[in-house]
């Protein structure tokens, strides 16, 4: 929708008035003189049209498609929960072009400066034979990474990808706060912010002649495909789907068109690092930490590596991105020396003032930190070792022990003046409001230096008094427009990526997609079976039905069943299961969630949305309030299945996702089947069964239809096992899981056939023979269920050779 031209007059008279009156300090919209800076004029007239209700509505709308995309960031200890979601505000941050190339040239030298110095720590190591840094500055550091002195680096650049924080100080210069190099996050959310931007407010971008981000991307993708050789032999690393940041991750390799896979999904066996089945990766872009990625030569204790990467990267076989102890660059300690480091080796001033800091390592730089403790910001000089600290709010116990760890060790310690941040318009229900913001901005190396991303991701305070921009403690984020040049043609904010070949599923990607499929049959079983056999459990006057449907039902929760309770205690607890087990309608409701959760990145944006009706807590403890809860669950079940099998192409895991919902019906189906009345030799108890059967299989009516009313045992069984047209026969699954076999990626036409032809072996006894008896259905379909295990057990020792310590919510 294109935004309107005017609005009320009194809203526009407000939104700008509004804003004057609470800024206070330098502001990014705002001089001194309280009037719109020149790059923000022409902005400021067009919001002062487009009126505050509509920048309201905007606002929701923008909500709505990041919720849609499933944008997220995890808060770790959030009471309500880890999963936050996205923020991003309606008003973008504005830089005018030359100032952006100034910043843009001060990025591309300090990157330039720090891939020297990371070649030459792992090389030559000129600086510190040079004096120009003292050998605590990066042998003190944790990530220094002395097991890779000497080995290959990437090429053009030692330095693949440089990220940096920067805030304007109070000369109005952008200020850098603190280098990324580790595995910097915040691409993807960039690229999120830009897109969902860029359709929200089309005009608005348009007409503020917006630089899109797409050529910086393909800069990416061009450099990252060099290193590996073929874009066959390229994937990034995830610490997994509990990461803070895993959304970014997510979509960044869904821009890049690379698999996202865990350390889980990797071997280095036969002198490479690859997938099973796959080729071998020559390059990959880490979003692990460093001390994580090898077990054997690193933190012995890491679940998220692979064994053996060093050696690999050692061996020259595998490029890492960024490199594997280039962690040694984020280092507070070092940059009281970048300036000295940019005279001696570029002939240079740094570009880019940074924050004043002192290493607590030099006597006078400890000095300074002791008397001025209370007026600076302290922090160990590495990340991962804590946060910052401000001695000046500590209670007098607290700040003496500070006080006594930096003298105890003074060279892990360094200090820094507080930041001055400037402010922002953010959208409040209140109006425009101002928020202190941080922009972190990007640089891919090219073959002669290094590209700056036309844009940053800018993250606001959530308070008007506050400094702290951190996603877990912050406000919204912000797209950070900066002009196209003046006679540079428009681009689009980001490019359609077109792939000519299917996406590699990693091994947790196929593993999550089949047992999405399992435990989406198991929970609809269940809870169909709950829901058609509650009454007859509460009423049935024929003990030895009620006991049959009650073990059945435990058969189908995967639990066993007291039958000395009250009806109504045992039907509660197949729903409610075990806490500590994948069992009970409540277990197969996590294991459901669990897994879509492990693979959001990978979902439709219609099973997102389905997703987050998903409520896996406790069940209520009133048998009426946990039964009435069963149809809308059932109908997000049902919803689920249609959007993924819709979806899901068999060549993007679809074939997965088939294979583990009709071989778990047919395993569901079975279990009723054997434990209503194929176990049982008395006619009358097996047709007493009949229309129980029917009920949780909805075969009623179809039943009805062809056979007329009541049901007997045997038509049920000819209806339930071999008829081929009915969607819930056992032939019909075993079809359709024949079909879904034949379809699996990734493997010889011979090995997919042989699987297929397995199944269809399974099969073959209904298709020639009709049941002549329950006795002999019961053995049929006791060895049927033999036959589906064993192929369920090759299929996952084939596709899903996970660490069993990450499987053990997986149940057969």
């Amino acid at each position: 929708m294109a935004e309107p031209t005017a609005t009320t007059a009194a809203s526009t008279r407000g939104l700008l008035d509004g804003y004057r009156r609470r800024r206070s300090g330098l502001d990014e919209m705002l001089g001194a003189d309280g009037n719109a800076r020149p790059q923000w004029q022409s902005l400021c007239t067009r919001l002062e049209h487009i009126g505050l209700p509509e920048l309201r509505r905007r606002q929701r709308e923008i909500e709505r498609r990041l919720r849609e995309d499933g944008a997220t960031y995890h808060i770790y200890g959030n009471p309500q929960g880890p999963e936050h979601p996205w923020a991003l505000d309606t008003v973008p941050l504005l830089i005018d072009r030359p100032q952006w190339e100034q910043v843009s040239r001060g990025l591309e030298q300090r990157a330039h400066l720090l891939n020297l110095l990371l070649a030459d720590l792992y090389g030559p190591q000129r600086a510190l034979r040079d004096g120009l840094l003292p050998p605590a500055v990066v042998l003190g550091h944790p990530g220094y990474v002395r097991a890779l002195v000497g080995a290959p680096l990437p090429t053009p650049q030692a330095l693949p990808l440089y990220t940096a924080d920067l805030a304007r100080g109070p000369d109005e210069r952008l200020w850098v706060l603190g280098d990324r190099v580790q595995a910097p996050s915040g691409l993807g959310y960039a690229l999120e912010n830009r897109r969902v931007m860029a359709e929200t407010m089309p005009r608005l971008y348009r007409d503020m002649r917006t630089a899109g981000l797409g050529a910086f991307v393909d800069a990416l993708e061009r450099l990252l495909t060099q290193l590996a050789g073929s874009a066959d032999a390229l994937a990034m690393l995830t610490p997994g789907p509990y990461n803070e940041t895993y959304f970014d991750q997510a979509l960044l390799a869904a821009h890049l068109g690379i698999p996202l896979v865990l350390g889980d999904d990797l071997n280095s066996a036969g002198g490479s690092l690859r997938m099973p089945r796959g080729t071998p990766l020559r390059a990959l872009l880490r979003r692990l930490d460093a001390d994580w990625c090898d077990p054997l030569e690193l933190r012995p204790d890491s679940l998220l590596g692979v064994p053996g990467m060093l050696e690999q990267v050692r061996c020259g076989q595998l490029h890492v991105v960024n490199p594997l102890g280039s962690g040694v660059l984020e280092n507070h300690a070092l940059t009281p020396f970048l300036p000295a480091l940019a005279r001696a080796w570029l002939g240079e001033e740094l570009l880019l003032p940074q924050v004043a800091t002192w290493w607590c390592g030099q006597p006078r730089g400890l000095a300074h930190v002791l008397a001025n403790i209370d007026n600076l910001l302290v922090r160990p000089i590495a990340r991962a070792h804590g946060p910052a600290i401000f001695p000046g709010t500590l209670a007098p116990a607290a700040r003496e022990a500070l006080l006594t760890r930096i003298r105890a060790h003074p060279e892990a310690w360094a200090a820094q003046a507080p930041a001055v941040h400037s402010t922002a318009p953010v959208i409040t229900p209140n109006g425009l409001a101002p928020r202190a913001a941080v922009l972190r901005s990007f640089a891919v190396a090219a073959d002669t230096g290094y590209t700056v991303m036309p844009g940053a991701l800018v993250r606001t305070a959530a308070r008007p008094d506050s400094p702290d921009t951190r996603g877990s403690q912050g406000g919204p984020s912000k797209d950070l427009w900066v002009p196209a040049a003046p006679d540079a043609e428009l681009t689009p904010a980001l490019r359609t990526r077109l792939r000519d070949r299917p996406p590699l599923i990693p091994p947790h990607t196929a593993d999550n997609l089949y047992w999405i499929g399992r435990y989406l049959a198991r929970a609809e079983a269940l809870a169909r079976a709950v829901r058609a056999w509650s009454w007859r459990v509460d009423s049935d006057q024929t003990p030895a039905l009620r006991n049959r449907l009650l073990l059945t039902l435990g058969a189908l929760a995967g639990m066993p069943v007291n039958l000395n309770q009250h009806p109504h205690t045992a039907l509660l607890g197949l729903l409610a299961g075990n806490a500590s087990a994948p069992v009970g309608l409540a277990g197969h409701w996590r294991g459901l969630d669990g897994s879509l959760g492990a693979i959001r990145d990978r979902l439709p944006g219609d099973a997102l949305i389905l997703s987050r009706r998903f409520n896996p807590g406790p069940v209520p403890e009133e048998s009426e309030q946990a039964l009435a809860e069963l149809e809308p669950r059932l109908t997000v079940l049902w919803a689920l299945e249609g959007v993924l099998g819709e979806a899901l192409m068999p060549h993007d895991g679809g074939a997965f996702f088939a294979c583990g919902l009709h071989l778990e019906r047919t395993l569901s189906l079975i279990a009723t089947l054997n434990g209503l009345f194929l176990s049982t030799a008395d006619p009358l108890l097996a047709d007493a069964s009949a229309e129980a059967v029917l009920a949780a299989s909805g075969g009623g009516d179809v039943y009805r239809r062809s056979h007329g009313w009541p049901p007997e045992a045997a038509s049920v069984l000819d209806l339930l096992l071999r008829e081929p047209d009915f969607a819930r026969s056992l032939n019909y699954q075993l079809d359709a899981l024949e079909r879904s076999a034949r379809s699996l990626p990734g493997l010889p036409i011979a090995t997919r056939t042989d699987w297929a032809d397995q199944v269809r072996a399974i099969a073959a006894p209904l298709a020639v023979q009709r049941i002549a008896s329950t006795t002999a259905a019961g053995e049929l379909i006791r060895t049927l269920r033999g036959e589906l295990h064993t192929l369920s057990d090759a299929l996952s020792a084939h596709y899903f050779p996970l660490n069993p310590q990450l499987r053990t919510h997986r149940t057969l």
